[in-house]
C-alpha cells in the first residue's frame, strides 16, 4: 500500500534481505541491481513504471473484490 515510494522501500527491504546489493547492471548471479537506491534517486522511467504497476495492482484488486 501507500505511495510508489513506500512500495519501492518495501521492495528494496525484501531484496536486501535476500542478499541483493547495488550494482550498475541487474545481475541475478551476483544479486546486484541498479534499482537498489532510494525512490527519489530512481530514474524517471523507473518511477513511472512503479506507479503504473501499482495502479494496475489496485485496479485488479478492485475488480476482484
Amino acid at each position: 500500500g501507500g505511495t510508489p515510494a513506500d512500495s519501492h522501500a518495501l521492495w528494496m527491504e525484501s531484496r536486501v534481505a535476500e542478499g541483493w546489493t547495488y550494482g550498475a547492471i541487474k545481475d541475478f548471479a551476483t544479486k546486484s541491481s541498479p534499482c537498489l537506491v532510494p525512490y527519489a534517486e530512481l530514474p524517471e522511467a523507473q518511477r513511472r513504471k512503479d506507479a503504473l504497476f501499482q495502479a494496475s495492482v489496485r485496479a485488479m484488486a478492485a475488480a476482484l473484490s
